[in-house]
């Protein structure tokens, strides 16, 4: 299982950002923000396990939402470790909820669960 989480991080210069993203376990998660010289402080809003051939696409549900190569027009600094995943400051928390709640993935059956 793989771990999709929904953040607040700050960087090394003192703004705070929204940032989605994946974890591949909990130990890795509990550790993504934790090296100071990439951020300030971070706070996990939601966390979601889904099977690891689905969480490709979790994570491509929101790339229209994050900054993407842009992310130096929005002063994310080059060392902020996964800045391509930030979310536009436009995005609101209202807007990730419901992205959250509208997840489809799809279920794998085979013949044996009929």
């Amino acid at each position: 299982m793989s771990i999709w989480y929904y953040a607040k991080v700050k960087d090394t210069d003192g703004q705070w950002h929204f940032k989605t993203g994946t974890s591949r376990d909990q130990l890795t998660l509990q550790r993504r923000f934790k090296d100071k010289r990439n951020y300030m402080d971070f706070e996990y809003i939601e966390t979601l396990q889904f099977s690891n051939e689905d969480i490709k696409l979790v994570e491509n549900s929101f790339k229209d939402l994050q900054v993407g190569k842009k992310w130096e027009q929005y002063g994310i600094p080059n060392h902020f470790y996964g800045k391509t995943e930030v979310l536009k400051p436009e995005v609101t928390d209202e807007e990730i909820r419901k992205r959250i709640k509208e997840f489809k993935i799809p279920t794998k059956t085979t013949l044996k669960d009929f």
